[in-house]
């Protein structure tokens, strides 16, 4: 008996064995069907050339049954469908299940006559790199390392190209049957880098890193992709304090630093400026310019008590408006120093000196 003749012979005896399943309408399993009407829906569906929905069928059976016998049906309706390498995956599911099978030593050799016939119809795929020995993966799985040649049935496959301290390269593949496809991976280096963003309070604050001048910081601050280590930052501007900062750098991470400048003094503030010495002067002047006027009030009233007395009233008189005048003259006084004081440009009061560090370190990822 030919292997042909004894596999045909194994799928009809099968299909006295084959249990209920939903099938659709008229087809194997309907309920209510009995065990000779699957028969006949199976072998009919069989001889009609509906290899398909057989193998579907076997598939359901299986899995409830974990009969090994349908696997094999399965395999023989995938060889009918001219799908060898779904034939041989069944039929070597089968073996595996069942490898005592009296048939086994004839079916072996008939997977590898499809297997050789199959892989006939393959596509070559070749896979080059630069750097060469990178790693060639498909569905995470290694399959060598490049320059490599691999065959595989027509499809379509994504592989992943690695090497350790390069960017992953990944392609999809189509390869049709009997295609031969080339696929040359340029790998890119994985920059070691990291990222700082710096601003400052103070536009137009002078920028160092690492010792070089990097221009002045506009509003919105400056980017910096730098390679991970150790960097050193300074910021400066004429008349305020020197911000720098020494830190660290991460592989991928993004550091945000913000450069706080303070002036190095301040002018005095108007209070202080109303006390100064000037100031004080001005307001004593002013409070002898009052004291005069309320003297020149005085001799005033006098001056008219004495109305009748010509002597005395000239002499009270020309009292109150000696009075008057030195009032005036000392009020002009006084307001003069307080202006001068308000107005002088006074030596700016200093608030700090050296270096100031700040401690504004944002870390994330990018």
């Amino acid at each position: 008996m030919t292997v042909r003749t004894s596999v045909q012979l194994f799928f009809l005896l099968s299909l006295l064995c084959v249990g209920v399943t939903a099938f659709g309408q008229g087809a194997p399993g309907k309920k209510g069907q009995t065990d000779t009407e699957r028969r006949r829906a199976i072998d009919a569906l069989f001889k009609a050339g509906n290899y398909k929905a057989v193998a579907e069928f076997f598939l359901q059976e299986y899995h409830k049954t974990k009969n090994p016998n349908r696997l094999f049906n399965i395999g023989l309706c995938y060889e009918k469908l001219n799908e060898p390498g779904q034939a041989v995956h069944y039929y070597e599911r089968y073996l595996n299940e069942k490898p005592t099978a009296e048939d086994a030593g004839k079916l072996r050799l008939r997977i590898a006559k499809l297997k050789d016939a199959y892989r006939a119809t393959w596509a070559q795929i070749e896979f080059n790199s630069t750097p060469k020995a990178a790693g060639v993966f498909l569905d995470d799985l290694s399959k060598g390392k490049t320059p490599l040649a691999l065959r595989l049935p027509g499809n379509t496959y994504d592989f992943e190209i690695r090497m350790k301290g390069f960017k992953p390269y990944r392609q999809k593949v189509v390869a049709p049957k009997q295609g031969h496809v080339v696929v040359h991976a340029q790998l890119v280096p994985i920059r070691k880098m990291g990222r700082v963003l710096i601003d400052s309070n103070m536009a137009g604050a002078q920028l160092e890193v690492d010792g070089r001048a990097q221009g002045a910081l506009k509003e919105g601050g400056r980017r910096f992709d730098l390679k991970a280590g150790k960097h050193r930052f300074k910021v400066t501007k004429k008349g305020h304090t020197v911000w720098q900062k020494t830190f660290e750098l991460q592989v991928g991470e993004v550091a945000r630093l913000q450069a706080t400048l303070l002036p190095l003094s301040v002018p005095p503030t108007v209070g202080e400026r109303l006390t100064s010495g000037k100031a004080i002067a001005g307001w004593v002047s002013i409070g002898l310019a009052i004291a005069a006027e309320v003297s020149a009030l005085v001799y005033r009233d006098r001056a008219g008590e004495y109305a009748s007395f010509r002597q005395e009233h000239e002499a009270y008189r020309n009292a109150s408006i000696g009075l008057q005048v030195a009032a005036g003259l000392s009020a002009a006084a006084g307001i003069g120093l307080i202006s001068w004081a308000l107005l002088e440009e006074h030596e700016r009061k200093p608030i700090t000196t050296g270096t100031l560090m700040d401690t504004t370190l944002l870390k994330g990822r990018f």
